[in-house]
């Protein structure tokens, strides 16, 4: 009897190892992808931020080689000497600046003094590469060079400096780099981690755990897994010789790669606790099982959550694509019981009848607050250039440019009435408002006043644009000082009280925009900074239903109660909508006439009979042409028609009202409609 017991015993015990030893190697694997995971994931983020940094003095250097110090038939050194040292004190990551000509010559090294013999270009290849693509590169790492005062390697800047179509010379940054050491070390890896990076040429560019090799060549495997990819895990060592799993990143423009090293005993670690546990399991058979029971449970859970997170996303991404269709029949439901209550209220105007048909109301409105509610949930975001009013933004900024003055100095803003619209990026707007004050504050220490004033012009090259101006009553710029005014980094400012970037900001939004800045300083003093803003063909700037119902009324004929209303034309798709709204106007006194689309309603306009003088129209309708397709039709066909556009959901209302038509969400305020029709009044007659 006991051999049977044994047996079955082990028999028991055998599965119960193998799904122990199974359950620990899906474990390992799981630890091991997520570490694997996480290497990547700590590259990624490197190379992007040694990217960004690089990028960062690579834009400083793209933009100096825009001075116009390069202009003419030889650069301005003595200058460029003056603005190249300010760029170093702003940035002492910047090593070094040198220009090289087409000879291949160094014309200019920030480094070395003045009078100086000055080498050829060291890296002749980089070199010739600028001067045949015009390209700006992140280059790789350079030696210390003759003149370097540490012995340590640099990274290099290339770009080139362009005149009339020709590249002319080759500006070029060395480039400390403890900036990028800086980077790595930042990083929030685990404990034994080590994070390197290697340069377009295979040469070690940073290494938090060996600094002393920086510049030296990597190893063979590192660069054997960049041959064969983009990114990757390759094994390899240490330089102490510790085997290590390494995960990498490359950048395929510059070369430049970022790698993270998992010690091999962390990485092999869960195969360890692994092997422990399949052990375990087999000495004690029953606590295997109650921790496998455990352990499935928890990842069916954990495998629920997911499924059931999965699905709550795509749930989501659903109700947002039919929320505004949800919203727009719901609307049309309120729209016909709101029509009823209007027309129940003119016919029964007492106390009796509005007990009821007040809370009838208020749930029709409540319904209303909810399909806003899903509107609001179904639509996106907007780009940062938008249609935007200059007169409605700027006094709406007027409390904001106050408290960037001192006190003493007073402030006038000047405003046009009329909305001037321009497709700007509003927070660069700001911004450049913001700089221009805060330079005329730091002109007038002993107080003053300033003017931000707004109005239009045409100007030759850019047609009618907006022109936005903030002057003072400082003492003025000196003329030496307005020829380089807009020059990055060129401040008179003290050093460490300005960067010298603040009017090149101006300057910059306001070319893209599409526009010009410019500068004048009279001699009696002063100065102003004007910003020509190219204006859009839109007269208002608006974006959705919440913009529409603040559309401005037409001008339309007003009907008084023992006059009839005239001729008004409803076009709706919906019949209930349309009848309703259709009878609500009729009790109102109009001459009503219905279309159910926009071909029926321009039917009625090709008829002899007279047309309608105003029209209430769906936005959203079946066919080929929409209700602002339709009003346009009947604005160039019957002008002077009164054209109101009704919605319940369309990312059309911005368009709509950026043309000017008035637009009524649904439910319909019927009043509004009637007060837009000229039969105010007789709503609530």
């Amino acid at each position: 009897m006991r051999r049977p017991l044994i047996l079955l015993a082990l028999a028991a015990l055998v599965p119960l190892a193998l799904l122990a030893a199974g359950l620990g190697f899906a474990t390992l694997r799981q630890q091991q992808e997520t570490m694997r995971e996480d290497a990547l994931s700590g590259a990624r983020g490197i190379m992007a931020d040694v990217e960004r940094e690089l990028d960062s003095y690579l834009e400083v250097l793209s933009i100096l080689s825009q001075s116009p110090l390069f202009d003419g038939d030889a650069p301005d050194l003595e200058r460029f000497r003056i603005l190249a040292t300010r760029i170093g004190a702003a940035w002492p990551i910047i090593d070094r600046i040198i220009l090289s000509d087409r000879n291949e010559r160094q014309v200019f090294n920030s480094f070395v003094e003045p009078g100086t013999p000055l080498p050829p270009v060291v890296d002749l290849e980089g070199h010739r590469r600028i001067m045949e693509t015009g390209r700006a590169e992140i280059g790789d790492l350079t030696g210390p060079g003759p003149f370097s005062a540490d012995g340590l390697p640099r990274a290099t800047l290339r770009v080139p400096v362009v005149r009339e179509g020709e590249t002319r010379y080759v500006l070029v940054a060395i480039v400390s780099l403890d900036r990028l050491n800086e980077i790595l070390t930042g990083r929030d890896l685990p404990e034994g981690w080590r994070p390197f990076l290697i340069d377009g040429t295979g040469r070690l560019a940073a290494a938090a755990a060996a600094p002393e090799l920086v510049g030296t060549p990597a190893g063979e495997n590192a660069l054997a897994a960049r041959a064969s990819g983009l990114s990757g895990i390759y094994p390899g060592r240490t330089p102490a010789g510790d085997p290590v799993v390494t995960a990498f990143v490359q950048h395929p423009r510059t070369g430049w790669s970022s790698h993270v090293s998992i010690p091999l005993t962390l990485y092999r670690e869960p195969l360890v606790r692994s092997a422990g546990l399949v052990a375990l399991g087999g000495l004690a058979a029953l606590v295997l099982t109650g921790t496998f029971a455990h352990l499935f449970r928890r990842e069916l859970q954990a495998s629920r959550e997911e499924a059931l997170s999965r699905e709550r996303a795509a749930r989501l991404e659903s109700l947002g694509r039919v929320a505004g269709g949800v919203a727009h029949d719901v609307n049309n439901v309120l729209h016909v019981v709101l029509a009823g209550i209007a027309l129940v209220r003119r016919h029964h105007p007492d106390e009796r009848v509005e007990r009821f048909l007040q809370p009838m109301k208020e749930a029709a409105e409540k319904g209303t607050q909810t399909t806003r509610g899903l509107l609001a949930f179904s639509r996106g975001g907007s780009g940062s250039k938008v249609a935007t009013d200059l007169v409605a933004h700027v006094r709406g900024l007027e409390p904001m440019l106050r408290q960037a003055l001192r006190g003493d100095i007073a402030l006038a803003v000047d405003l046009p009435a009329e909305p001037l619209v321009a497709e700007v990026d509003t927070t660069q707007l700001d911004l450049a408002l913001l700089n221009l004050l805060s330079n005329a504050r730091d002109a007038m220490p002993g107080g003053g006043a300033v003017r931000v004033s707004l109005d239009t012009r045409t100007e030759s090259g850019l047609g009618r644009v907006a022109r936005l101006c903030v002057s003072d009553t400082g003492p003025g710029i000196p003329e030496e000082v307005l020829a380089r005014a807009f020059e990055p980094f060129y401040t008179t400012k003290p050093v460490g009280s300005g960067t010298g970037l603040g009017l090149a900001q101006v300057y910059g939004f306001a070319r893209s925009a599409g526009g010009a800045a410019r500068i004048a300083s009279p001699r009696g003093g002063g100065a102003s900074i004007e910003m020509l803003l190219p204006l859009t063909e839109a007269t208002r700037a608006a974006s959705g239903d919440a913009a529409a119902d603040e559309a401005p009324s037409p001008a339309v004929k007003r009907c008084e109660s023992s006059d009839p209303c005239g001729r008004v034309l409803v076009v709706d798709d919906n019949e209930a909508v349309r009848t309703s709204t259709a009878a609500f106007l009729a009790d109102l006194g109009f001459d009503v006439v219905q279309a159910a689309n926009a071909a029926e309603a321009l039917a009625v306009f090709a008829q002899n009979r007279s047309a309608p003088e105003m029209v209430v129209t769906d936005l959203v309708m079946p066919g080929a042409m929409s209700g602002l397709d339709l009003a346009e039709a009947i604005k160039a066909r019957a002008r002077g028609t009164t054209i109101v556009l009704v919605t319940g959901y369309s990312d059309a209302a911005s368009e709509a009202a950026r043309r000017g038509f008035p637009i009524l969400a649904k439910p319909v305020d019927f009043d509004r409609l009637a007060s837009l029709l000229g039969a105010e009044g007789r709503s609530a007659a």
